[in-house]
């Protein structure tokens, strides 16, 4: 891989896009097991080929202007 993810926490919060998140490689070396998917564009790329992670899928527009706070109770 190119590049990582933005480690927000370390070794634990990770923070990147869709190039991140579809690549099995940076998932298996950092360990990651849990992928927050906030967008209508883009799939949970690795549920099939990697049943040990956990998706949580919020289906809103990837915009600035979008209210995140509508998909949380």
């Amino acid at each position: 891989a190119e590049s990582y993810p933005n480690e927000i926490f370390p070794g634990r919060l990770y923070l990147g896009d869709w190039h991140h998140a579809s690549d099995s490689h940076i998932i298996e070396t950092l360990g990651i097991t849990h992928i927050l998917n906030i967008t209508d564009s883009c799939e949970n790329y690795l549920a099939d080929s990697h049943p040990y992670l956990n998706y949580l899928h919020l289906d809103l527009h990837d915009e600035r202007e979008t209210d995140v706070k509508v998909a949380f109770q």
